[in-house]
């Protein structure tokens, strides 16, 4: 029962990257186990390090460091949203997203698109954090994309990422993005 516990306190950290979980089983060793439960630091600053080095090497052009900072925020989107997301044609999006895909930087998953679960932080690390500013200019390409067609009704990815995007934007009130309307015509 306790490798249950130990399993879930590390599983973030690792990723399913082999290398990481080489380092986890060699510092538990050297240090004990509960000292690397106590500072798992070293295993994301070890991931951050081996992968930002690599993405440095890469020839990723700005609209696919676009594509993976906003695939590091959200779990999973479906392609139209990746392109609306990053402002790019849907074509655009395609080929972009095959070269993520054949640098196994990002994955498939059924029909919406994912980051490669290591390399997210180093992302943030080479390429930044998206900004407010980001967020406030996907909630503006989500809400045009999305929301302004009262007959288009959004996915749930979508919702979610626009909720994303409108709480983390400079948005002054939620009222300005989804569904404008009053609760009447949405009875």
């Amino acid at each position: 029962m306790v490798y249950n516990n130990v399993e879930n306190a590390l599983a973030p950290y690792l990723d399913g990257y082999a290398p990481a979980v080489n380092l986890a089983v060699a510092v538990a060793k050297q240090y004990g186990l509960p000292s690397l439960l106590a500072d798992k630091s070293g295993l994301l600053d070890y991931k951050i390090q081996t992968f930002a080095a690599v993405l440095d090497k890469l020839s990723i052009d700005r609209d696919q460091w676009t594509i993976l900072r906003m695939l590091g925020v959200e779990s999973s989107l479906p392609l139209d949203a990746v392109a609306v997301m990053a402002g790019v044609t849907r074509e655009q999006c395609v080929g972009f997203l095959r070269q993520l895909i054949d640098l196994n930087l990002v994955l498939p998953d059924g029909n919406n698109f994912t980051i490669a679960a290591p390399i997210k932080a180093a992302v943030y690390s080479v390429a930044g954090r998206i900004t407010e500013a980001d967020y406030t200019q996907l909630a503006q390409h989500l809400k045009q994309s999305y929301w302004d067609d009262k007959e288009r009704i959004p996915s749930l990815d979508i919702v979610t990422a626009t909720i994303h995007a409108v709480m983390r934007s400079q948005v002054g009130r939620c009222s300005e993005h989804p569904r404008q309307g009053s609760k009447q015509e949405m009875a």
